[in-house]
């Protein structure tokens, strides 16, 4: 298919309506998701959001399409390390300015599915169905999805107007990485965070706080739930002891002696990290979902291994 409507300057010339025309009919037909929508490639939202396919033909067609989208890979396109090398991966900044974070998006894709001899993947558009279905109304994904939007439009925000090498995302996770490795305290964590904004220009869109910095990754959901113990490990301060002020079981006060001050604070807490949705997690991608069910489809069961070595152990013994 022509692609070259993606370049043009002229969003009013008849070459350009008639790419935008092709382009949507391609995508209704091969990258619409479950609800009906389309994400939109313009260049305000770059695959960021998904809205109506009128209302994607209507930003396209004022705002432009976003002219590093060269391979359709969110609208039905097989990915094509081809297409990806034709469109800038060897530049500092493409045609539309992106350059550094979406090398490195790119570079994990084409290194993660594996490639054919001509450039594509069979896996990745498995991927990019479950992520476009994922969106369906009324099903358990769809809170996940909006998260998935969230994470997808803060990896494409700059840091402030025209910085180029780090987004919102990159910047939290790259920050949040030196401080565990290195140890660094929330207390000074504040602090190098509110120096950065007094130095960036104005416009700059940097969390004030460790605790802001924090809500931006959060909606991968893996979170955790703090549970008050009793401070002998008799019982949990949960469900039905949730309210209890005294172990149920050895009597002892829950709380520490606060002399006075109105916040009770908790003897010992416990930091319960959820199971279900890191299953959760690796069940969303047909790749790790397949060994999530590797012991029930395809280890080799009890029985038929006992019946086996009973076999192995007969063959030997007639045979010596």
């Amino acid at each position: 298919m022509d692609k070259s409507w993606i370049n043009d300057p002229n969003i009013l010339s008849s070459h350009y309506k008639s790419g935008l025309k092709d382009f949507i009919e391609f995508a209704k037909t091969n990258g619409m998701g479950l609800d009906g929508k389309l994400f939109c490639p313009c260049r305000r939202y770059r695959n960021s959001k998904r809205i109506s396919i009128s209302q994607v033909e209507l930003d396209l067609s004022k705002k432009g399409v976003c002219m590093y989208y060269k391979n359709w890979v969110f609208h039905g396109e097989p990915f094509s390390a081809h297409s990806y090398m034709s469109s800038g991966k060897n530049n500092n900044l493409d045609e539309n300015g992106v350059g550094g974070e979406t090398d490195f998006l790119f570079e994990i894709v084409y290194n993660y599915f594996d490639m054919n001899e001509n450039g594509e993947s069979d896996e990745l558009p498995d991927l990019l169905d479950e992520i476009r279905n994922a969106h369906e109304p009324g099903t358990s994904s769809e809170w996940d999805s909006k998260n998935f939007d969230k994470l997808l439009n803060d990896a494409q925000r700059e840091l402030y107007t025209g910085c180029r090498k780090y987004s919102l995302l990159c910047f939290i996770d790259s920050s949040l990485h030196i401080k565990v490795m290195n140890h660094v305290a929330n207390k000074a964590f504040d602090m190098m965070l509110e120096f950065l904004k007094d130095l960036l220009p104005e416009g700059e869109i940097l969390p004030s706080s460790f605790y802001g910095a924090m809500k931006i990754p959060s909606c991968i959901g893996l979170g955790y739930q703090k549970i008050d113990v009793c401070k002998f490990d008799c019982a949990l301060f949960w469900k039905e002891n949730e309210k209890m002020d005294k172990c149920p079981v050895c009597k002892e006060s829950r709380w520490k002696v606060n002399n006075g001050k109105e916040k009770k604070v908790p003897q010992k807490v416990m930091w319960c990290f959820p199971l279900k949705a890191r299953l959760q997690r690796h069940f969303m991608s047909s790749k790790t979902a397949e060994d999530m069910r590797w012991h029930k489809e395809k280890r080799v069961k009890e029985e038929i291994l006992q019946e086996f070595l009973v076999w192995k152990q007969k063959k030997c013994g007639g045979s010596s």
